[in-house]
């Protein structure tokens, strides 16, 4: 560690090596930021939604805090994003109607119709509702990890919500859980740079807080909503032009038909984001709670804060990727947490302090998380416990996850480098696909 001045307050900094140098008194480069020039237009408007943005947070965390239910307005704004929802499957079930009255039209003597038939249909296609696909890859079923399912089940009791139906791996520093395919059925995606650093209470605080998220009446999770949402983004894509136009014509069509379309498309997609992003983020709140109520506040907090690491849990899992051939990237990430400056710890949580989601964001920051758990005096030490002999089974089970996650991540990075580089930097792993990554 060595020491320097501040250069806004004067005030001695104590620069740990290896991280960002920043000021205690006045909170100089607390959140590290791309120096550029920018416009005033662009700095106002930056403003003003900064602005909204913090009006939003502020509301959303005093209506959780009230847990007296939605409020007329969050009840007001998910009903009209409903409507707008309905209305965005209504255009492709007018779209298939349409394409069925010109097939009429055609077969009853009009044969010049018959060519629109198939763009009706196509475009309806292209439109359709989309309930997402069943993941294929890095799937952990029952039979692999029953002890793990069993604690799964055991919270969903807990909690009232549907079990999971399966579980998918991922190596994004995240939890995540969602509703895919026809039969809507629920997956839980648990990233493994979280799982790893996390204890187990953390982890059982996790767990119940994706399971809060089927009880807590998010509206960005409802069928309607959600696959709207999707079917928008697919014609904001359909409707970009991917080459230059070349003739007159091509330009006619897409400023008369092409780009009001998309601007329509545009602002119904932000619409919808903006009337579902204040009760997504009290559903949030709420998923919170129920981690808390059974695990106990201070774990989830603790889980929350240890959220705040995973930036440079990541950049730490590549560098062990790149130039560790000796050990696992698990044991660099756990290396990592353990030598964390107290002082850094302490920057990452004025810099989430100060930051403000933006307007189309679900998440509220760890702080005003915190804060609100805080808050309640009903939540004590949790009501769930685990016995210790089904969580060293579950900590079996992940092992040989954990391990053949490692190897499939290092060899897609070697399949990517040179051989000289990898001379340089790295042994040779096997980089077969884990062998649980199949349905």
């Amino acid at each position: 560690m060595t020491a320097t001045n501040c250069p806004e307050c004067g005030r001695p900094l104590a620069i740990d090596v290896g991280f960002s140098p920043w000021c205690e008194g006045c909170e100089w480069n607390v959140s590290p930021a791309e120096q550029g020039k920018t416009s005033r237009r662009s700095q106002r408007r930056e403003q003003r939604r900064a602005r909204s943005a913090r009006r939003l947070e502020e509301s959303a965390l005093a209506e959780a805090m009230r847990s007296a239910g939605p409020s007329l307005s969050s009840r007001l704004r998910a009903m009209v994003a409903m409507v707008l929802g309905s209305a965005v499957h209504a255009v492709t079930l007018l779209l298939v109607l349409t394409a069925g009255w010109l097939a009429t039209r055609a077969a009853a003597g009009a044969p010049a119709l018959w060519p629109f038939v198939p763009g009706g249909l196509l475009l309806a296609w292209l439109v359709r509702p989309r309930f997402g696909r069943a993941p294929r890859k890095f799937v952990l079923p029952r039979d692999r990890a029953p002890r793990f399912f069993e604690l799964l089940d055991a919270l969903a009791s807990a909690v009232g919500s549907p079990a999971f139906d399966f579980v998918v791996i991922t190596f994004e520093p995240n939890a995540a859980t969602s509703r895919v395919g026809f039969r809507q059925r629920r997956v839980l995606y648990l990233g493994l740079p979280l799982w790893v650093v996390l204890d187990w209470p953390e982890r059982t605080a996790v767990l119940a807080h994706e399971l809060g998220h089927q009880v807590n009446h998010d509206p960005r999770r409802r069928i309607v909503l959600s696959t709207s949402l999707s079917a928008l983004r697919v014609w904001l894509d359909v409707l970009t032009p991917r080459r230059d136009a070349v003739h007159i014509a091509q330009v006619l069509f897409r400023a008369a038909v092409r780009a009001p379309l998309r601007l329509v498309a545009k602002w119904l997609l932000r619409a919808l984001l903006r009337l579902s992003s204040s009760s997504s983020r009290v559903a949030e709140y709420r998923a919170d709670l129920v981690a808390a109520r059974l695990v106990g506040s201070a774990a989830a907090i603790s889980a929350l804060d240890k959220t705040l690491l995973l930036d440079a849990c990541m950049w730490e899992l590549r560098d062990a990727v790149l130039w560790r051939s000796g050990s696992d990237v698990w044991t660099a990430e756990l290396d990592l947490l353990s030598r964390f400056p107290a002082r850094q710890r302490d920057r990452l949580r004025r810099a989430d302090r100060r930051s403000v989601p933006g307007v189309y964001s679900t998440h509220p920051n760890v702080a005003r998380r915190a804060r609100f758990l805080e808050s309640r005096p009903e939540v004590g030490v949790g009501s769930f416990s685990v016995p210790s002999a089904l969580l060293d089974d579950v900590t079996a089970e992940f092992a040989p996850v954990l391990r053949q996650m490692d190897a499939y991540i290092r060899g897609r990075v070697e399949r990517r480098l040179t051989p000289a580089q990898i001379d340089a930097g790295m042994g040779r792993r096997g980089n077969a696909a884990p062998d649980w990554d199949r349905t």
